[in-house]
């Protein structure tokens, strides 16, 4: 059954699994908690129709205990739910022959994501040209990490419009005000920001899971832009989170499916990375008389795009 509740949580550093961060992303649907898995998926109605599915939080999806998901699919409502989606994080302890037989119907590597291993200082590991990067932008700006996070939250949302409109983001990716207020209430999110001349030119939101640390969203000003001060908030969130403790950064993937060396996205974090890991898309069909009609009805035939109800017929994705 979809609950409506949210259930107890551990109380520190769950990041993408914790219950606050799945009420926080509630533009997505409703919050669905996984009891036996330990772990939350999003219940999104399918247009149309008395049905629904389920899809992780945005980014990615990880559980305390995998072993436990086929448990999780059996109880879900048959005659309702139609398939599960995910994109799970390439650094949760499940070994793909377990992803495989938990979700059957599709297993696929989605996007490449970059990593740093904080076992070693960032000079020994970040590119030259990077670094050239940074001290120049550390001229221009003074770097901060925040603890009244919320205090930011006007400035961040104002920040990521501009983001939003400069690289045309759609889907998920388009996160809500309310959304955002209630992201930084999160004790396991961190704010860094740049600061030139009294105004913040840069923000970067990270989120803590137990020992990684996940670049969760960044965007400057234009400002920013020019004194490339998203390297000098890289460059201290590196210092940071390692003098925290923290094992591994994770820098997160490109725009697109595919790896493009020249993207400056792509450019940027592999400049900060140790190496690199791919997530898997991953799905499973609960109802596949209602999935199998749903794409018909959809008029789609062939299509490598899972849930395939959910691909457009004029070729465009609909998330």
């Amino acid at each position: 059954m979809i609950s409506e509740t949210l259930a107890p949580e551990a109380p520190v550093h769950e990041g993408y699994r914790s219950g606050k961060y799945a009420q926080a992303m509630d533009f997505m649907g409703t919050p669905h908690f996984l009891c036996h898995a330990g772990g939350w998926l999003m219940e999104r109605p399918i247009n149309n129709t008395p049905y629904c599915d389920l899809t992780h939080a945005y980014p990615l999806f990880d559980v305390d205990n995998w072993s436990a998901l086929n448990r999780e699919w059996a109880a879900l409502d048959h005659e309702k739910t139609v398939s599960v989606t995910v994109v799970c994080d390439p650094f949760a302890s499940v070994p793909i022959d377990t992803l495989y037989q938990i979700f059957p119907d599709r297993h696929q590597p989605f996007k490449m994501h970059y990593f740093a291993a904080l076992d070693k200082e960032p000079a020994q590991f970040v590119s030259s040209g990077h670094r050239y990067k940074i001290r120049r932008a550390l001229r221009d700006v003074r770097v901060r990490i925040e603890e009244n996070k919320e205090l930011f939250w006007e400035e961040w949302c104002a920040l990521y419009a501009s983001l939003i409109e400069k690289h045309g983001i759609q889907g998920v990716a388009r996160f809500t005000p309310d959304s955002f207020k209630a992201q930084l209430t999160l004790p396991d999110m961190h704010l860094i920001r740049a600061v030139r001349g009294g105004e913040t030119v840069a923000m970067h939101l990270w989120i803590e899971k137990g020992d990684r640390v996940y670049y969760h969203l960044g965007a400057s000003s234009d400002a920013g832009y020019k004194v490339r001060a998203s390297y000098a908030v890289m460059w201290e969130a590196l210092h940071y989170f390692r003098s925290k403790g923290s094992r591994l950064a994770v820098l997160g993937g490109v725009a697109g499916l595919r790896e493009n060396p020249r993207d400056g996205l792509a450019r940027y974090k592999r400049g900060f990375a140790t190496g690199k890991l791919p997530s898997m898309l991953c799905g499973k069909i609960i109802n596949r008389g209602l999935y199998d009609r749903l794409s018909k009805e959809n008029g789609v035939g062939e299509s490598a795009y899972f849930p395939k109800y959910r691909f457009r017929a004029t070729g465009e994705h609909s998330e």
